[in-house]
């Protein structure tokens, strides 16, 4: 699919497929894109074999999703340098 014809939103996935590695602590709010990186973390599918992450949530919504695809979790006091952060208007 060309570059031209994607929304938004699939752009964002895009990049987060090429940005997000094994090993990394994000930070996740509330959002789609935040929702669908949890939702790659879980059980991760072929195309994103990612393993030791480490998931610090901003938001309960989150918080309750990571947690029902067994990710491990964590508290920003614990992990104070996070990889990426995303939140609101993402």
């Amino acid at each position: 699919m060309p570059t031209s014809t994607l929304a938004q939103d699939d752009l964002k996935k895009l990049a987060v497929v090429e940005y997000v590695k094994s090993g990394m602590i994000p930070g996740l709010g509330l959002g789609s894109i935040a929702a669908f990186i949890v939702a790659k973390f879980g059980p991760r599918p072929l195309e994103i074999p990612l393993t030791n992450i480490i998931e610090v949530p901003t938001s309960k919504r989150t918080q309750e999703q990571a947690a029902s695809l067994n990710i491990p979790l964590s508290i920003l006091d614990d992990h104070p340098k996070l990889d990426f952060a995303i939140e609101g208007a993402d």
